[in-house]
């Protein structure tokens, strides 16, 4: 993340995703990128720090994956494993999501949620995150019985925006048939308004090519 600082997946998805938006996005600087996401892809099928025996983990794994998607090399990994172990995640009772194998529920794991809509109970999705993370203040939690803040309120909210719009498709899905929830469609890889990624690609797109 900086000199002497942490080093994992958080970084190199920040670095792919903003250097595809700025269109800056050079062979010379995904060159390994691929291969070295693939190589924490672990036994259970998500994607850890380092070695494949370490524990999977959600944030990581949807960095990794999202990463992956902004070079597309997202064959690199075992899709069919990733695939399981995402789905794994969704708590059968609460809704929710868990980070990892032995986790408790999060709000909405968005790893889960890049073209896997077919797979999981977008409603319960909704309805967790409506019911149980969000606030009397407004904000989102972790959990009931944690403190909102803006880490969570942010990817809670991109994983009911994911779930509401179905992954682009014209049907639209809402917790209680409720319209008036409706959120703008967010881009699951860039975490990104949809509208506004599209505006930014476009004007860097139009800029001269940085040699």
């Amino acid at each position: 993340m900086h000199v002497k600082g942490e080093c994992d997946m958080r970084g190199t998805y920040i670095a792919m995703v903003v250097a595809d938006i700025l269109n800056i996005l050079t062979d010379e600087l995904k060159d390994g990128v691929g291969d070295a996401i693939a190589a924490c892809q672990t036994y259970e099928g998500g994607i850890c720090t380092g070695s494949p025996m370490e524990e999977a983990h959600g944030g990581l794994t949807y960095c990794g994956f999202a990463a992956l998607c902004c070079i597309r090399e997202e064959k690199k990994i075992d899709l069919n494993r990733l695939l399981y172990w995402a789905v794994q995640r969704q708590m059968k009772d609460e809704g929710g999501f868990n980070g990892r194998t032995t986790k408790l529920w999060i709000p909405a794991m968005r790893s889960g949620n890049v073209q896997l809509s077919s797979f999981y109970n977008q409603l319960m999705v909704q309805m967790y995150v409506l019911l149980c993370a969000q606030t009397d203040e407004g904000g989102l939690r972790d959990k009931p019985g944690k403190p909102a803040d803006y880490y969570h309120t942010c990817y809670a909210l991109s994983g009911l925006s994911i779930c509401q719009d179905l992954m682009g498709k014209e049907e639209k899905l809402y917790f209680n048939n409720k319209e008036s929830g409706k959120l703008k469609e967010v881009h699951p890889v860039y975490n990104v308004e949809v509208s506004k990624l599209k505006k930014a690609k476009e004007y860097f797109a139009s800029l001269p090519k940085v040699v």
